[in-house]
């Protein structure tokens, strides 16, 4: 079964439980008022609960059951206002309606309110001189009116709920993976650490005492490798391990100048202007200067290498009502598509030949644990702009 029919199938037996125990509390209140309506409403109810137990025990017809529960759930409520057309039997048709909501889908809501809106107009028009004899002829459009609004509430309200779980859920699984590269890191991070960095020393004393010029290409080679396999295991650490960072106080703004200042040769190199704008108002804020400049470096540098043909790199830095200090950089760069955008931060997933898939990944877990948040936004062809937040205290 796959996950969307397993939601389905749950939501089902929940409508299920929600329609026996109104039954009972229906069937308990009307032994005590009126025991002669127990005669429309018991065999009714059990037309209802008898299939629809079956057909979610066997988990067969799943989808086509939510709609079975959504126009069954109807019945009561007309025997119940053809027995006795009263103004609240004619209400529970938009009781029905709103139960519908729990599928937290627009085709079931949309569906039911069909329903209720046909309902709604049969009994005004049927009843009219029975329920409605106080009321004018157009009223009649007000109750389908009222029918709509709700159906448009319903929708969008389960909308909304989807999207939140989506959210979570996805934010449960990267910090699950995060998790799971947290533990491979752990066991192989200084394995490799340890052997790479013997082996470099050895390369560069052999480079030193080799003094044939056509071998230097290859020990330069070697270098490279070794480093970027140190920045990846590195990065691993990071992910991987709880280290004990010293928090301070510290201006965030010289922790940024001090990174611009040392891209600055990388962004004339690629014809990148870096345009810095620093509001007054930023006070210090209790942070760890090395992490975050980490951050900003990862994050800067991905924005120069994002304009190889030039560009304009602006770093905006303000404050938010003195709660958190808001970083945006924004380039000129190629920019990503959605759904490239949402697969940054996952592990080993990069958008460069030489990229480790880690960099973001690392940012983030940094920028979380000073309880802040990054955020981002792209085009494909205008550029991407991110913005980091981070609390003052």
């Amino acid at each position: 079964m796959s996950k969307k029919l397993d939601i389905i199938h749950r939501r089902n037996i929940l409508l299920l439980k929600i329609i026996a125990i109104c039954f009972v509390i229906d069937l308990l209140i009307n032994l005590v008022i009126d025991r002669s309506i127990l005669l429309v409403i018991v065999p009714t109810t059990l037309m209802i609960i008898l299939p629809i137990s079956l057909l979610i025990y066997y988990k067969v017809w799943i989808k086509e059951t939510a709609y079975i529960i959504v126009l069954t759930i109807y019945l009561p409520f007309i025997f119940l206002i053809e027995r006795e057309p009263l103004i609240i039997n004619y209400i529970f048709i938009w009781a029905a309606l709103t139960v519908s909501s729990i599928y937290q889908r627009a085709m079931p809501v949309i569906v039911s309110s069909c329903i209720a809106n046909f309902l709604t107009i049969y009994y005004y028009f049927k009843f009219k001189n029975v329920i409605f004899v106080s009321l004018e002829p157009t009223s009649v459009v007000y109750i389908i009116a009222f029918t709509v609004f709700l159906t448009i509430i319903l929708i969008f309200s389960g909308r909304f709920t989807e999207n939140e779980l989506w959210s979570k859920e996805e934010a449960l699984k990267r910090s699950e993976m995060l998790s799971a590269v947290g533990q491979l890191a752990a066991g192989v991070a200084h394995e490799i650490k340890n052997p790479v960095t013997v082996l470099s020393g050895f390369v560069q004393l052999m480079r030193q005492s080799d003094e044939r010029e056509s071998h230097q290409f290859y020990y330069e080679i070697m270098q490279s490798e070794l480093k970027r396999i140190l920045m990846i295991t590195n990065e691993f650490l990071v992910l991987g391990k709880q280290h004990t960072y010293i928090f301070m106080k510290k201006k965030i703004q010289l922790i940024i100048k001090e990174v611009v200042l040392l891209l600055k040769a990388e962004a004339e190199k690629n014809g990148v202007n870096i345009i810095l704008k620093i509001k007054d108002d930023i006070p210090a804020m209790i942070c760890n200067p090395d992490q975050l400049k980490q951050v900003f470096m990862n994050v800067i540098k991905n924005g120069i290498e994002a304009m190889p043909n030039g560009g304009r790199l602006w770093i905006d830095i303000k404050v938010d009502g003195n709660k958190s200090v808001i970083i945006e950089t924004i380039d000129e760069g190629c920019g990503m598509t959605k759904e490239t955008l949402t697969k940054i931060g996952t592990p080993f997933f990069t958008t460069k030949e030489d990229g480790t898939g880690l960099g973001m990944m690392v940012c983030q877990k940094i920028i979380e644990s000073h309880h802040g948040k990054i955020t981002m936004e792209s085009e494909v062809n205008v550029g991407t702009k991110i913005k980091i937040e981070v609390p003052i205290k």
